[in-house]
């Protein structure tokens, strides 16, 4: 039985462009987005447990806030593309990158829960360990404060795409520092990634990304 939620709580469900922008839902890239505040550890913990990996909604939590989001097509077709260019070039490297999706990570100490978009392991992957490497698109605003969330939860380094560009944050001792390469994956050119996902075609995108790893040297060997 799901802890009882604030009486202002109202379930994810699809509606008219009209009815979101009267009821204060941010339609932008597609996404839904749900935020309700005064919400326990506890009733975050039944209700994230009560829909489980198939109810298509995404749900986060921060100390008291919790969001629950729908994502739309844009937002799935570039956190996609991301990981399929990612995997890709961890591939072409021969690195031991183990992805784990959307796999939700809790931590009662520090009231933080997340679903990342993307996540990744350099090594083996634990759930007992959060991942080293969270991705999130933001293509819509989130009422939670990424930045505090993963940090809190201890992910190494956290990627963000806005704007049409990948930012990437290493984990240090006061929380995140912007930086312009990955720690864990030191060779990657983040620019260039970026670039290639700016193009439409996911298809299009990975071939060619593909085709120019394979004419760049292996520095990883």
């Amino acid at each position: 039985m799901v802890a009882a939620l604030p009486l202002h709580f109202q379930p994810p469900v699809r509606r008219s462009a009209t009815r979101r922008a009267a009821a204060g839902v941010e339609p932008v890239g597609g996404d839904l987005r749900f935020p309700i505040h005064g919400v326990s550890w506890a009733q975050y913990v039944a209700l994230n447990d009560a829909l489980g990996e198939r109810s298509g909604v995404r749900v986060c939590y921060c100390e008291g806030t919790l969001e629950l989001m729908s994502p739309g097509l844009l937002h799935e077709d570039k956190k996609t593309t991301i990981a399929r260019l990612l995997e890709l070039y961890a591939l072409a490297h021969d690195l031991p990158l183990y992805g784990a999706g959307s796999m939700t990570y809790r931590k009662k100490p520090k009231e933080r829960g997340a679903e990342p978009d993307e996540c990744y392991y350099l090594g083996k992957a634990t759930q007992r360990k959060p991942p080293h490497l969270a991705i999130e698109v933001a293509v819509s605003r989130s009422a939670i404060d990424k930045l505090s969330l993963y940090a809190g939860l201890g992910v190494l380094e956290l990627w963000i795409w806005r704007d049409d560009r990948i930012d990437v944050f290493h984990l240090g001792a006061k929380g995140y520092r912007r930086a312009t390469r990955s720690k864990l994956l030191p060779d990657l050119d983040i620019e260039e990634l970026s670039a290639f996902v700016r193009r439409n075609d996911q298809v299009a995108a990975a071939r060619a990304y593909w085709k120019k790893l394979q004419k760049k040297p292996n520095r990883t060997r």
